[in-house]
């Protein structure tokens, strides 16, 4: 379950839908604050006071009656520290006494709390404009010391009930959050101009550091999974950081509206590294683990990717309508590969010795040698190529690479050296036409064609079988073997060829490539990429036969995202 501090009070999202909470002892107006305690009770800060709820039943803490609780932080089990609008800190602890009687003989024991107040008189503001109170915004725990954000009095820090202000150089006298990551350093996000970072790394209390993000003011900070944060801002969006250095961000404009707004008031991070974004249109919950689109440019054409490749050495090569591209993980962006230009790439693999083959619009690239991406053209075996040195497949069988030349046929490679070996010099031109090449359970060659169907190519001849006439008339994109039989994707569906039978998985569908599961060892599931009906995950069943699930345009256009209630949401925790 997932619990939401909302203008409205309580909210709880069960899984599928989500709804207020009324418990009995549950203070009313806005929830500020919440937070989880080690037994899985829920502490909550309103703006009329704080409460302690289990087992369906709020118990209201009576010394923070009439007092907003801004922030709660935990120190140990059943203990917290709560901190007000109104200038003071809440050291707090849950104790539960003998089991009272209730309705029916059911038992349930007596809650009491022990509060202390640090400091014992309410701290006080420095701002003229605000006179009055001390407004603490947040609280984290560095070893035994509370440091607390404050608003005109930068951060303080409380040890053995002694406040101090850290007067640090840069300073800023408005923080409005406080978190510390996986290794322990404390973060501090403040105000701050539109485009300026307000986000401090304050290892070192004294000499803040300021992150490299345009953030804007900052509203709250998350620890993520790893040795990450996540940034919450007025304005500018989400900002994911990992020691100091941006790894990626979301605005509405970038997400396509699936961050529903950019004045983001909370964020959280669940047990299954799942982001919760609280926003004043409600709340957006991030899956990293899920689909989600990378623009490789700002060119479209760049965009349009027609194959990837992972390289033996670790590369993540796309090929576009534009170019060769490969992925830079440190940095989450792509670079172009110079050596290809813009020309349009068409199908990328790898030979036995590990050299990178590019199949292109103007002929096949092949890398020096396996550790290098420097490529040069191989020229073909003639220059009586009536579509030009279009290459749309390469495939490699039982060591021998092969590509496939349109209205051209099939050369052989070996080297530097294209040898070309199918079809004949009196065949039909359609033969010649080559859209895919692949190799078959038996170790035969595959060879799809635009309108003349499928062939078998065992190295001397090639031959077709009588149950793949259903597929002349339409291209064939892509074929792939596993130990139970062939899969062939077409622009009439998506296809299971085995012991001469042809059986129709997706009809209707325009399949255009084909992939193994991931453990590329499983027979009988593959991922298919089609046009206009998303991404499908195919497995055959002995006994519901085709199972496909399919991942479309709307899981594109929000990466990871879901949306939820439209309601201004201020905090959100997960409670197993």
């Amino acid at each position: 379950m997932t619990w939401f501090a909302t203008d409205g009070g309580l909210a709880m999202f069960n899984g599928r839908r989500t709804h207020a909470v009324i418990a009995e002892g549950l203070p009313k107006g806005r929830v500020l604050a919440l937070k989880i305690d080690d037994s899985g009770a829920i502490w909550i800060g309103t703006d009329t006071g704080a409460a302690w709820m289990a087992n369906g039943k709020a118990h209201p803490i009576k010394e923070t009656s009439g007092k907003a609780i801004t922030t709660i932080v935990k120190r140990d089990r059943d203990r917290v520290l709560m901190a007000s609008e109104n200038g003071q800190i809440f050291d707090c602890r849950v104790q539960l006494g003998a089991v009272s009687e209730m309705r029916a003989g059911e038992g349930v024991p007596q809650v009491s709390f022990s509060v202390q107040a640090i400091p014992n008189e309410p701290l006080q503001s420095v701002d003229k404009d605000q006179p009055g109170p001390l407004k603490i915004t947040s609280l984290a725990m560095v070893g035994d010391k509370l440091y607390v954000g404050t608003h005109s009095r930068g951060v303080l820090v409380i040890e053995n009930g002694e406040v101090k202000e850290v007067v640090s150089r840069p300073r800023s006298f408005f923080i409005n959050a406080l978190e510390t990551d996986a290794k322990g350093r404390l973060w501090a996000g403040a105000r701050g101009g539109k485009e300026e970072s307000a986000i401090f790394d304050q290892s070192d209390p004294l000499k803040p550091v300021r992150a490299n993000a345009p953030t804007g003011p900052v509203t709250a900070i998350a620890r993520g999974a790893d040795e990450d944060i996540w940034i919450a801002t007025d304005g500018r969006g989400a900002f994911h950081l990992r020691d100091g250095k941006l790894i990626e961000r979301f605005t509405f404009v970038g997400t396509g509206g699936a961050l529903r707004s950019d004045h983001i008031y909370g964020v959280f991070v669940d047990q299954e590294d799942v982001v919760w974004f609280a926003t004043d249109k409600g709340v957006c919950r991030y899956d990293p683990n899920a689909a989600r689109t990378e623009a490789i440019a700002n060119d479209a054409n760049a965009n349009y990717v027609r194959a990837l490749w992972h390289t033996s050495k670790g590369r993540l090569l796309a090929g576009t309508n534009a170019g060769l591209f490969m992925h830079d993980a440190a940095e989450s962006a792509w670079s172009p590969i110079a050596d290809v230009g813009r020309r349009i790439v068409y199908a990328i693999n790898e030979d036995n010795s590990g050299r990178v083959l590019i199949g292109t619009s103007s002929g096949l690239l092949v890398s020096s040698n396996r550790n290098e991406l420097a490529l040069a053209r191989v020229s073909p075996s003639s220059n009586n190529l009536p579509e030009g040195d279009s290459v749309r497949a390469i495939a490699n069988v039982d060591g021998a690479t092969y590509i496939a030349t349109y209205g051209y046929g099939v050369e052989k490679l070996t080297g530097s050296q294209r040898t070309f070996v199918w079809p004949g010099p009196s065949a039909d031109n359609r033969l010649r036409e080559v859209t895919a090449l692949g190799r078959d359970p038996t170790g035969r060659l595959v060879i799809g064609t635009a309108t003349a169907g499928v062939f078998f190519w065992d190295g001397k001849e090639a031959r077709t079988e009588t149950a793949l006439e259903k597929l002349k008339g339409d291209a064939v994109w892509s074929a792939l073997a596993d130990s139970d039989g062939l899969w062939l994707a077409s622009a009439r569906g998506l296809f299971f060829y085995k012991s001469g039978e042809l059986r129709e998985l997706a009809p209707g569908v325009h399949a255009r490539a084909l992939f193994p599961s991931a453990d590329n060892s499983r027979a009988g599931q593959v991922w298919c990429a089609t046009v206009g009906n998303g991404l499908l995950r195919v497995s055959l069943d002995d006994q519901f036969g085709a199972v496909i699930s399919r991942f479309d345009w709307h899981v594109e256009r929000s990466p990871g995202f879901v949306e939820s209630q439209r309601s201004r949401v201020c905090a959100s925790v997960t409670v197993e």
